[in-house]
């Protein structure tokens, strides 16, 4: 995360070998949480024996299973916790010992860079719900590809859960695992082997390629950005935690039956499907008033 000699052996990963462990990152965390979740729903299903109405509607959703809610959450979690272990077990081996220095993650944000952090976060949501309100809302067969009813169908899937179940699942743990992987250990390499633009550029790719549904990746690529700049600037991974927390704890709160938030949620979802055009423009506005901010403070 910190600025690197151009001179000398350069941090791991390169692009290639970048590529390597997403793929391990992905196995490793992915298949094991699917293979949970389909048990769960499979031991639900067989403990109580879905309607007949209920596996015809299935046909063709399958997601409206009973089940899948909390298969899903099972599944969810055991993710997140599958990619801390697999980002630290990179870290301390091809990092070293001294991997949580080296990643910026001893250093404590000034509060300056705090509140910008967080002040960054209503633009970055203003800009995704945006560009989603953008997509097609009853897509061709083509445009499904984006991934748009995907999204939606798995908001549908996470209203039921607490809602302070929704936060740990959905924004500690990627806020942790997540910017551990994608900032702290593809991050440094890549920015020490590409230049600053290059290697912000092609890990914020790789990030938005991880979530693998287009629309999501889109939006996440954006993000990537913005995180990895306000890592930089601020010289301290908290601050893309924070707003990587803040950023999908605000997301799922808008989604969840119980959270407090959801009616004033709601409400500014509202307003931004009315005008998405302008409010993405309002929103790129913010995050570059924010990050211009960054870099000027980080200049004196």
């Amino acid at each position: 995360m910190s600025e690197y000699p151009t001179t000398g052996r350069l941090p791991h990963p390169s692009l290639p070998w970048a590529l390597f462990w997403i793929a391990g990152y992905i196995g490793f965390t992915q298949i094991p949480a699917a293979m949970l979740a389909v048990v769960w729903v499979v031991a639900l299903m067989l403990l109580v024996p879905p309607s007949a109405s209920e596996l015809q509607a299935s046909e063709s959703n399958p997601l409206i299973l009973p089940g899948m809610s909390s298969g899903l959450a099972m599944g969810l979690a055991l993710a997140q916790l599958l990619s801390w272990v697999y980002s630290i077990i990179l870290l301390r081996v091809l990092v070293g010992r001294n991997w949580i220095r080296e990643i910026d993650l001893d250093r404590i944000p000034r509060l300056a860079d705090t509140i910008a952090a967080c002040a960054l976060v209503p633009g970055m949501l203003l800009v995704g719900n945006s560009l989603l309100a953008l997509l097609p809302a009853n897509p061709k067969p083509g445009d499904a590809m984006l991934g748009k009813e995907t999204l939606a169908q798995f908001e549908s899937l996470i209203r039921a859960w607490p809602w302070w179940m929704a936060v740990l699942i959905v924004a500690v743990g990627p806020a942790l695992g997540e910017e551990l992987f994608c900032r702290g250990f593809l991050g440094r390499g890549l920015v020490a082997r590409y230049g600053t633009v290059a290697g912000i550029g092609l890990t914020s790719i790789l990030f938005g390629v991880m979530h693998i549904i287009p629309a999501q990746a889109m939006y996440a690529g954006l993000l990537g950005i913005l995180l990895h700049g306000l890592a930089l600037s601020g010289r301290s991974l908290w601050l893309a935690m924070l707003a990587h927390f803040l950023n999908n704890a605000l997301s799922v709160m808008a989604a969840c039956d119980d959270s407090p938030l959801k009616p004033m949620l709601a409400a500014a979802q509202q307003y931004i499907e009315g005008q998405p055009g302008l409010f993405l423009a309002v929103g790129v506005v913010m995050c570059a008033g924010v990050m211009r901010h960054l870099q000027k403070d980080r200049g004196r």
